[in-house]
């Protein structure tokens, strides 16, 4: 059908004069056609009306109905999207467990290793001052010491030394241990200052810590079974003379009978070997490697950033131009530090006016205990504490 075709009814309108005739008001049809026909007119535009809003609703519901299926298909291949991750997942975690029923889950740590290394205990002793007063006013409260309070670190000194070799062989071989004597046992006076601050007379201390230090060594004799080698080496304080005589520091010493003294009182322990210095080093090997002592006054501390290490390295690498240590033990420092290549012991007497003066670091009392094993190693590195 043409748009000029006329349609049936409605007095042969065209299509066209039909539209206009829908969209035209009822007061509008009545100033066009007569009263006459103006209810045919309607009843026949209404008829129209009817059938063009039938063919709306039908492509309405056309249209609906396409987008439903559309719609359904998208939520279908999502579902089917959703599905085919979660298979995906589960083949994975199918993997996973696969691999983990193929896999060794459990590891056995067999008792003992076949290879037994040794080792030889280090007990280090120096820098105790014994007959030094440290008042509590003069350090903040932060320690204190007199002679019945050095007396009861000295003891605390041997039993914890004893409890750490005791514990020492457990996992490794130990037939022999080094107990190093470093020297600064008693202040002396060498300072002025030393004259008001002490409470026994240089040679009184010296015999007091050479009985401290008999008896101490006895204790520990009557508690283990090893043989011990007892290195002895004097400090810069227990000297005679005012300045240290580079030469001849050992002869000056007080430190240096008393170490004789100490040999003679054990000539008949087989267990005890002693090694006295005469110069200012003293060299021992152990495993193929060795270990140098000495006090440590020689090492000039200037205060430098980063402590006692720079001055320390220094004087270890000049002294290996002559002859090679692979580890320094001393004291002097009143700090307990392991340097890689050293090891520096702390003090028994503690914090004291001077460290104060000088900003040293604050240091509980305690002195040095460690292992060197047969790979050349420093290992059960602890303090020995002398106030618990």
């Amino acid at each position: 059908m043409t748009a000029t075709k006329k349609k049936e009814g409605v007095m042969s309108l065209t299509n066209k004069e039909i539209e206009i005739l829908v969209k035209t008001s009822d007061e509008e049809l009545l100033s066009v056609f007569p009263k006459s026909k103006y209810g045919l007119i309607r009843s026949e535009l209404r008829k129209i009306k009817r059938e063009e809003l039938a063919k709306l609703e039908s492509s309405m519901s056309e249209t609906l109905q396409k987008h439903k299926e559309s719609k359904e298909r998208k939520s279908d291949n999502s579902v089917k999207n959703e599905l085919l991750e979660k298979i995906d997942s589960l083949e994975r975690e199918l993997d996973a467990v696969a691999q983990i029923k193929v896999t060794p889950q459990e590891y056995k740590i067999h008792g003992k290793s076949d290879v037994q290394i040794e080792a030889v205990p280090f007990i280090i002793a120096s820098d105790w001052h014994v007959e030094e007063i440290v008042k509590k006013d003069t350090v903040s409260g932060l320690n204190e010491f007199t002679l019945e309070i050095a007396e009861r670190r000295i003891n605390y000194f041997f039993k914890n030394a004893v409890k750490l070799l005791q514990i020492s062989g457990k996992d490794v071989v130990v037939k022999n241990a080094v107990i190093a004597l470093l020297g600064d046992f008693i202040s002396g006076n060498i300072h002025e200052e030393l004259l008001e601050n002490t409470s026994m007379r240089p040679v009184e201390a010296m015999l007091w810590v050479q009985r401290r230090l008999i008896g101490g060594i006895k204790y520990i004799l009557e508690n283990t079974s090893l043989d011990f080698i007892i290195v002895c080496h004097p400090g810069n304080h227990p000297r005679i003379t005012k300045r240290i005589h580079i030469s001849n520091e050992s002869g000056n010493s007080l430190e240096y009978f008393m170490y004789h003294n100490l040999r003679s009182v054990f000539e008949n322990e087989k267990r005890l070997t002693f090694i006295i210095a005469e110069g200012y080093h003293t060299y021992l090997n152990l495993f193929g490697r060795t270990i140098r002592f000495h006090h440590g006054h020689s090492i000039k501390f200037n205060k430098n950033v980063g402590g006692i290490f720079p001055t320390v390295y220094k004087a270890i690498m000049q002294w290996n131009k002559g002859r090679h240590a692979d580890l320094d033990i001393f004291g002097h420092f009143h700090q307990m530090r392991n340097g890689g290549n050293f090891i520096c012991n702390g003090s028994l007497i503690g914090y004291n006016a001077f460290a104060i003066f000088i900003t040293a670091e604050y240091e509980r009392p305690r002195q040095k205990f460690f292992l060197f094993t047969s790979t050349g190693e420093v290992t059960q590195e602890c303090p020995i504490f002398l106030d618990v």
